[in-house]
């Protein structure tokens, strides 16, 4: 395969070129990058580093037809053993081993492509904008760095969280392999939803991670969905089983799990609301583009490789399959075949960047043209896997496609205490919904907190300094804020000294050892006047009630349950939606549970349950949770105007031969003209696909659609566009549509 540089140049800096710096994990100095916090160290810590038996010195085994900077290591004679003390050595390990056995399996057309793809996938692990799933860190390419044998792969991957119920007819119709087995109960809690006893390891891409300057860098997000279909690919052959007849029915199937994560997380630093037409197209398209480009990579590689041997038993089931997520991509309402329930089409007059639509047609045209072709290396190729495994270590908002959990989180520092932070989405959402740096500054003090007392209500400093407290006891305060939680915690005696409150507060020495104390209260601060301060202090958690900012901008920041002092939420409905507008999309399950509020009823379960069935989700879990008022069961949410699509898709036709660099040839001369993007409906499309020339169509459709600027589009293509609150793409999603 040819691997094109996206994230890299040749020579260049591989990992970014971040600065690293000292860190400390339980008296164990690391080198990680310098913007860490102390929670990635910790993760990579625990998750990513080899803890023990690591050679601290290795000797290179030279290998016929292997390139020596891709040699394997072996211990020295006589080394002492150790532990990686760097996230360098992680992705360099990782990395490393992916490329030898990529280049051993004949997976790279040249040198120059396995160079390439090792250095993108250093940039990918270190930036952990993707990643294997948190377990795998710790345990991929141990043989290869070092010589040590990683631990045999579980036959099968988690099962379902809570109250999980399986919808078959679903699973049966988006079956790509009947002949292979039916999909029984195995494996549905973490979004692997195939034949019974095969296994499968995940990753995912981080999509927020190409959230950049305002602009979802698309042609990026393509180029890592193709390296990791490859990637997970190279991994089915070296994968070790627990048994020899487990490990011959992947090699028969070769089923993948890519996946995508940290969906809120782009919501809310776009600045789209979760719960809305926009947000469910979004996700969607990016759903439509992750599984569609790696269905068309999978038929790019049986090209050279051949399909899975099993496919010639399941090539009509594979081909109707294809043809259904092709229908949904392009927005068909109907002419589905084989199905129970019809999918949640991808609703493009809703989606608020338009060159994903394009883009996602576009991948799923050229994985049936393909497929048509050759056949497709890998039966299964997407999933969502649980959110926190592979979330947690990448540093994800949240992972997943999960709604936000908390605006405002307690994190660990390096020196053993807490200090609160806001998510780092927030503030990019302010701006992209237009607000001003002192606006912003405003309302993320409100959620986050100022830190300190000076400027609080209620609590004053003049009020403290009038009941005796002086600038020792008012510097002992402002030290001790940072680790806490609430001015309880603050105003104690630890704090302010047992003398101090005895003698000058004029607090009992049988009240001071008194845990329910609450000093200030003793000191006469009304319940209101210590509210304030808290919240002034600490932050409300919550941009409800924040100074300057539009109450039509709530639901941006809306996330699972409650977030803080706040009462708003992402409804089960609101969730369930989600759910759908992905499910059309992902070739397993979707592994989340939907949180509802405590104390339904049976019947109550079986309203949700069908709910998700005439959704077309695979399977449900539910979850509940206290803080959850009640809510009735919604019916499916469907575009609220569906495209009047025939069951005969637009036919496709070839685009121009295309220069390398992207330009259209016969454009490569002259003057740039002003473009405008193609009426709805009317995407051109690449045609029949060349063998090993499968993802050249689609990387030169992507840069001409990445060429494209919002604002080149025509309004009649963007309805509602020209709001500069919204910052002028899409339809209106801030409920101003101002001008």
């Amino acid at each position: 395969m040819r691997i094109d540089r996206y994230f890299t140049t040749p020579g260049g800096l591989a990992h970014g070129g971040a600065r690293l710096r000292e860190a400390r994990w339980e008296g164990v100095r690391l080198q990680v990058p310098q913007d860490w916090s102390a929670l990635e160290v910790e993760m990579l810590a625990r998750h990513g580093l080899v803890r023990e038996g690591v050679p601290l010195q290795t000797l290179r085994v030279p290998e016929a037809g292997v390139p020596e900077w891709l040699w394997r290591s072996r211990p020295a004679p006589g080394t002492a053993r150790g532990a990686e003390t760097s996230l360098r050595q992680v992705v360099g390990r990782i990395a490393g081993a992916w490329t030898y056995h990529g280049w051993k399996g004949g997976y790279f057309t040249e040198e120059a492509d396995a160079r390439a793809y090792h250095d993108e996938m250093r940039h990918m692990l270190s930036a952990r904008i993707a990643g294997p799933e948190r377990e795998d860190w710790a345990r991929l390419g141990l043989d290869w760095a070092y010589g040590t044998p990683a631990g045999a792969v579980p036959a099968a991957k988690g099962r379902a969280p809570v109250a999980a119920v399986r919808m078959q007819e679903s699973i049966d119709g988006w079956h790509t392999c009947p002949a292979a087995g039916p999909i029984g109960d195995a494996a549905s809690g973490d979004g692997f939803l195939f034949t019974d006893g095969t296994p499968c390891s995940p990753a995912a891409i981080d999509v927020a991670g190409f959230w950049r300057q305002g602009r979802f860098e698309a042609e990026g997000y393509l180029h890592a969905v193709r390296l990791w279909t490859l990637t997970l690919e190279i991994g089915v052959a070296t994968a070790q089983h627990a048994s020899p007849a487990l490990a011959q029915r992947v090699q028969d199937l070769r089923p993948l799990g890519l996946g995508l994560a940290n969906l809120s997380g782009l919501l809310m630093r776009m600045g789209l609301a979760y719960d809305s037409d926009a947000g469910r197209a979004l996700c969607a398209a990016l759903t439509a583009i992750l599984t569609g480009t790696a269905y068309a990579t999978s038929a790019e590689m049986a090209a050279e490789r051949g399909a899975f041997p099993a496919h010639a038993q399941n090539t009509e089931a594979m081909a109707r399959v294809i043809a259904n997520h092709r229908r949904a991509a392009h927005g068909a309402m109907t002419g589905y075949e084989g199905l129970a329930v019809a999918p949640q089409p991808l609703d493009a007059k809703a989606c608020p960047d338009r060159r994903l639509v394009a883009m996602a047609c576009a991948a799923w045209d050229e994985a049936a043209e393909a497929g048509a072709a050759h056949g497709f290396r890998n039966a299964q190729v997407s999933l969502i896997s649980p959110g926190g495994p592979i979330g947690a270590f990448m540093a994800c908002d949240w992972g997943g496609i999960d709604p936000a959990r908390a605006l405002v989180e307690d994190r660990p520092t390096e020196e053993g205490g807490f200090a609160r932070r806001l998510d780092p989405a927030v503030p990019e959402g302010l701006r992209s919904l237009g607000y001003a740096p002192d606006e912003v500054a405003r309302i993320t003090a409100h959620a986050e907190g100022h830190g300190t007392l000076r400027g609080a209500p209620g609590v004053t400093p003049e009020a403290l300094a009038a009941r005796g407290f002086g600038p020792r006891q008012m510097a002992a305060l402002e030290e001790a804020l940072p680790g806490a939680a609430d001015l309880r915690l603050v105003f104690t005696r630890w704090v302010l000294g047992a003398e101090f409150c005895a003698r000058t507060l004029g607090v009992p020495e049988e009240r001071l050892a008194d845990p329910a104390l609450d000093l200030l209260a003793h000191l006469g601060f009304s319940p209101a006047q210590r509210a304030a301060a808290n919240a002034h202090v600490f932050g409300a958690g919550t941009l409800e009630g924040a100074p300057d900012l539009d109450p039509a901008h709530l639901p941006v920041f809306d996330g699972l349950v409650p977030c803080g002092a706040g009462r708003r939420y992402v409804s089960g409905q609101g969730q369930l939606a989600m759910m759908a507008a992905a499910q059309a999309f992902v070739s397993g399950g979707i592994a989340r549970a939907l949180v509802l509020p405590e104390g339904l009823g049976a019947a109550e379960l079986r309203a949700w349950q069908e709910a998700a069935r005439r959704a077309g989700l695979k399977s449900l879990a539910i979850r509940s949770d206290p803080r959850l008022p009640r809510e009735a069961a919604p019916e499916p949410q469907r575009p609220a105007a569906p495209l009047p699509v025939s069951p005969a898709l637009p036919a496709i036709s070839r685009p121009r031969p295309r220069r390398r660099g992207g330009l259209p040839a016969a454009a490569s001369q002259g003057p740039a003209r002003p473009r405008r993007a193609p009426a709805l409906g009317a995407v051109a499309a690449p045609g029949p696909c060349a063998p090993g020339g499968a993802v050249q169509l689609l990387r030169d459709l992507c840069a001409q659609a990445a060429a494209m600027r919002i604002e080149d589009l025509a309004p009649q293509d963007l309805p509602g566009a020209g709001c500069a609150r919204c910052g002028g793409h899409g339809p209106c999603h801030c409920g101003r549509g101002r001008a």
